[in-house]
C-alpha cells in the first residue's frame, strides 16, 4: 500500500478526497487492512514521485521533498507498529548513479534498511 501526504496529493493528485486536506493516512491503510481481515501491511512511500519530470523541479527540491515524503511515511507507520512496516522510496536517477542517492545512506528508525527503488517511472534510464 501507498501513503501520500497532503504537499505530495497538491502535485500529483489521485488521494483520497475525503481527508480534508487530501491525502493517503495510516490510520486510511490500516481501515482497508481491517476491511480485508489482513492482519499486517507494507507500505512504501510515494517520495519516487517527485523525480517525475512532468513535474519540472530541480534537483535541490526533489532531495528536500524526498526526503519529506520518506518522513511523513516514517511518521505515519510509527503510529501503527504492530501493524504496518514502512520501506521508503527514492528514485535514482542518472545524475546520482556516481555517488549515490543521500536519501539512501540516511538513517530513519521506522525505515531502517528497507527502500523501494523506482528507476524506471521517472526518466531514468539505463546505460551499458
Amino acid at each position: 500500500m501507498h501513503l501520500a501526504s497532503p504537499e505530495l496529493c497538491r502535485l500529483v493528485g489521485e488521494c483520497l478526497p475525503s481527508n480534508d486536506p487530501p491525502a493517503v493516512f495510516a490510520a486510511d491503510a490500516v481501515r482497508a487492512l481491517d476491511q480485508a481481515h489482513v492482519s499486517k501491511g507494507v507500505i512504501l512511500s510515494c517520495a519516487n514521485l517527485y523525480g517525475m519530470p512532468s513535474l519540472h523541479l530541480k534537483p535541490q527540491e526533489i532531495a528536500a521533498l524526498t526526503r519529506r515524503e520518506n518522513e511523513f511515511t516514517a511518521e505515519q507507520v510509527a503510529q501503527f507498529p504492530t501493524r504496518l512496516v514502512g520501506f521508503l522510496s527514492v528514485n535514482p536517477p542518472v545524475r546520482f548513479r556516481d555517488r549515490g542517492d543521500p536519501e539512501l545512506a540516511r538513517k530513519s528508525p521506522v525505515h531502517r534498511s528497507q527502500a523501494a527503488l523506482h528507476c524506471f517511472c521517472c526518466g531514468y534510464e539505463e546505460h551499458s
